[in-house]
């Protein structure tokens, strides 16, 4: 997970309003039960 965050902010740097947004929707799936994230790995 810490790596996963460290991802987030390196996209929302790079990619400025747009990542925030990735970044937002990213955090919302993370909120989701483990086995959905299992999917995305």
């Amino acid at each position: 997970m810490k790596m996963a965050k460290r991802n987030l902010i390196y996209v929302a740097h790079s990619n400025g309003v747009k990542g925030v947004d990735l970044n937002l929707n990213l955090n919302l799936n993370l909120n989701r039960p483990i086995i959905s994230d299992n999917k995305y790995e």
